[in-house]
């Protein structure tokens, strides 16, 4: 138990930050993803709509991170309870598990933030993570 400390500061909140910049970046991760499978690479085109549509995930992720967080918790502590909840406490397992929820739950968040009280329904969110959580 003394391992939980570290293993939350050297995994589970790297996780969380490389989930938010996975998700904020992901058109250039998905055109860089075709540019390394295809032959044929993506056009200027492609390029040029994946670091607008790059640009735009993270106005919009600016957006929701202000409209998610309450005075008591932050979006990104919201998001470490849901990386802790989700973590198995085995490395191999988290390295999948962690990121994959963080992105759906930024996925959940984005639209929570078109709601009418979307800091309410994200700490909502949050508890049913907790509520449901891998380890004790």
């Amino acid at each position: 138990m003394w391992l939980e400390p570290l293993r939350m500061f050297f995994l589970t909140r790297p996780l969380t930050f490389a989930a938010a910049g996975l998700f904020r970046l992901s058109p250039l991760v998905g055109v860089s993803a075709w540019h390394a499978v295809v032959r044929r690479p993506p056009t200027h085109g492609w390029w040029l709509a994946a670091w607008t549509a790059s640009a735009a995930l993270i106005v919009l992720m600016a957006v929701v991170e202000r409209r998610c967080s309450t005075r008591d918790r932050s979006f990104h502590g919201g998001m470490l309870v849901i990386a802790a909840s989700t973590s198995s406490r085995w490395i191999v397992p988290d390295l999948l598990l962690v990121p994959a929820s963080l992105l759906f739950a930024q996925a959940i968040a984005c639209l929570i933030a078109l709601g009418s009280d979307p800091a309410q329904e994200f700490q909502e969110l949050v508890h049913a993570f907790y509520r449901h959580r891998l380890s004790s």
